[in-house]
């Protein structure tokens, strides 16, 4: 598995880090699947996220969610613990390697409610968003279509 970096990122100003703003994931053999970078992730979204993987794999480690949603191990271990505070997500341990302790998380009834409740709210502000990018597309277009006039300023 490797990451695909989109080259849409801030400037090295002061030696820090870049900031990423979406990224790619591909596997051999798999399509890429576009996600939002951390720096333009809410935590709803981030919420959201981990709570659709873990609904798919419930056992992914902590490693994988991070690589995933590309945030650091630390926010997914904090947003894990909020998530289970919450009583949205239950983990329960198990051997995955006998030499080795493993986790499943599993959404929970209110977890569950949860999800489609945020998936909601998160649709109705995308097709919000949609819309309001198609209009302002529609009015550049009708910008470049409209006939210009030739006459300069310094002529009149």
């Amino acid at each position: 598995m490797h990451r695909q970096i989109d080259p849409v990122m801030t400037s090295l100003t002061t030696g820090m880090a870049c900031q990423i703003r979406t990224w790619s994931l591909a596997c051999a053999g798999r399509s890429i699947i576009e996600h939002p970078g951390p720096a333009s992730m809410s935590n709803d979204e981030l919420d959201i996220a981990i709570m659709r993987r873990l609904a798919d794999h419930p056992q992914a480690s902590q490693r994988e969610l991070a690589r995933e949603t590309g945030v650091s191990l630390g926010k997914i271990n904090y947003v894990l613990r909020a998530l289970i505070d919450k009583g949205w997500v239950k983990a329960g341990s198990f051997a995955r390697n006998p030499e080795k302790l493993g986790y499943a998380y599993l959404l929970t009834p209110r977890g569950i409610e949860a999800k489609a409740r945020m998936t909601r709210a998160f649709l109705a502000r995308k097709v919000h968003e949609y819309d309001r990018l198609r209009a302002e597309i529609e009015a550049l277009r009708s910008e470049l279509d409209a006939p210009r006039d030739t006459s300069s300023p310094e002529q009149m």
